[in-house]
């Protein structure tokens, strides 16, 4: 017996989606309310011990620095103050984002990035105020989600928007940097051919290997990252180069090792170390000059 729904009763299972979708935007923003409160807590404990730190400089400058001229007095001050200035531009940093006003009506945000304490590329981001918030200009790769996100939380939840443009841009580098960790360990060992080829977001990565890997054969590798916040691929695609007779029973377990973790950690396990090569590391880390001759030889050029 089929079961007839009325159009009522279908007006009200479509209100239900759109409050459960409202239920859980109101969720993710109150989360991310959240996170920026506790992040301007830590911002704010900086800035006082900051400040704590100036008023000594300027109790110390007064009671203990003799200067013989005007010139000397503006160094030291200029010294004192660029000092303060740098580690509060650090502290900015850290937070992934910050903000500077370019006059009444317009403010820049700037994106820093980071990779294992390295900081990389900023992108920039102006925002101008009239009779309502609007984006000017920006520097963000076209691959980040910029309209869907203005769309979805822009201009009012400003934090969100910003913080989620922050994590698709962090998230960038750090697969691309971790690629070029890949590279190296691949080169180093010599189970690469050429670089590892991948598009402008690292959202595809393609490279063959020279060597046989634990796999058996030469292989050719394809990774998909999906979901752009991650540094774990979403797919892992191995081919065997020269198609053997038989299928390589190890393949799908190599796959599924690949979408376990980030590649420069996946691929430090499909392509272990060989022993004569430790042997020759071995035997080449016994003279410096040699050792250098060495790495110049296998490490990654710069991309």
């Amino acid at each position: 017996m089929k079961t007839v729904i009325s159009m009522g009763e279908v007006d009200v299972l479509e209100g239900l989606d759109v409050l459960e979708k409202e239920i859980a935007t109101k969720s993710h923003i109150r989360k991310e309310k959240q996170r920026s409160a506790s992040r301007l807590k830590v911002l704010r404990e900086k800035c006082e011990s900051l400040r704590k730190r100036k008023e000594h400089l300027e109790e110390k400058l007064q009671s203990e620095l003799v200067m013989d001229s005007e010139e000397g007095i503006i160094e030291t001050v200029t010294s004192v103050w660029k000092s303060r200035l740098d580690e509060c531009l650090k502290i900015y940093r850290l937070t992934g984002i910050s903000a500077s006003s370019l006059d009444e009506t317009s403010m820049l945000v700037r994106f820093d990035t980071s990779f294992e304490g390295q900081f990389h590329e900023p992108y920039f981001l102006e925002l101008v105020k009239t009779h309502r918030m609007m984006i000017r200009q920006h520097t963000i790769p076209a691959f980040v989600p910029v309209q869907w996100l203005v769309e979805r939380y822009f201009p009012d939840s400003l934090q969100a928007f910003l913080r989620l443009i922050s994590d698709h841009l962090v998230a960038f580098v750090r697969r691309r940097e971790d690629l070029k960790r890949a590279q190296e360990l691949l080169q180093i060992r010599g189970y690469i051919i050429g670089e590892i080829s991948y598009t402008l977001a690292v959202d595809v990565v393609q490279f063959h290997t020279e060597r046989d890997t634990l796999a058996g054969p030469a292989l050719d590798v394809v990774l998909r990252f999906n979901d752009l916040l991650h540094l774990t691929p979403s797919s892992a695609s191995i081919k065997a180069i020269g198609e053997p007779a038989e299928p390589l029973e190890q393949i799908e377990d190599w796959q599924k090792l690949l979408m376990s973790g980030p590649p420069s950690e996946t691929l430090h396990f499909l392509c272990p170390e060989r022993e004569e090569e430790s042997a020759d590391q071995s035997e080449i880390s016994m003279s410096d000059s040699e050792s250098s001759a060495h790495l110049s030889q296998n490490t990654v050029s710069d991309w």
